[in-house]
């Protein structure tokens, strides 16, 4: 988590930003996803479908994969500190940490226009997160 809130940081101030956007958020977003073991990767864009829960059952009807290959990768993302399971609900949600990143969408990012906008020579020295 460290490491992300680093990269976060870092993207902010390359795109002469004082704080971290969305933008930058949905960069660190897309390499999370893309460092992932690919079954993994498939459950992270389902939480905003199911409004930030999901069950085993939920990851059977989309990916028609057995409740138990659906358990084992929910403790993966778990063990990852990605996503927390609510004992009452039997539900399993995003951690608060990351909540925001893993519950944004994954439109198409205007890079060009980011640079467009960019100050180079204004470099913050703090970012908020």
């Amino acid at each position: 988590m460290q490491q992300l809130r680093a990269l976060a940081r870092a993207l902010a101030i390359i795109h002469g930003r004082d704080r971290v956007t969305d933008h930058e958020i949905q960069i660190v977003r897309r390499v999370v996803l893309s460092s992932m073991l690919h079954d993994r990767a498939k459950i992270v864009p389902l939480f905003p479908l199911y409004g930030g829960r999901l069950t085993s059952k939920d990851i059977q009807a989309e990916l028609s994969k057995a409740p138990s290959a659906a358990h084992q990768w929910f403790k993966d993302l778990q063990a990852l500190r990605l996503i927390a399971k609510d004992d009452v609900s039997g539900e399993y949600r995003p951690n608060a940490e990351i909540e925001k990143a893993i519950m944004s969408r994954s439109d198409e990012m205007d890079h060009l226009g980011d640079w467009k906008t960019m100050t180079i020579h204004q470099t913050p020295h703090r970012v908020a997160v």
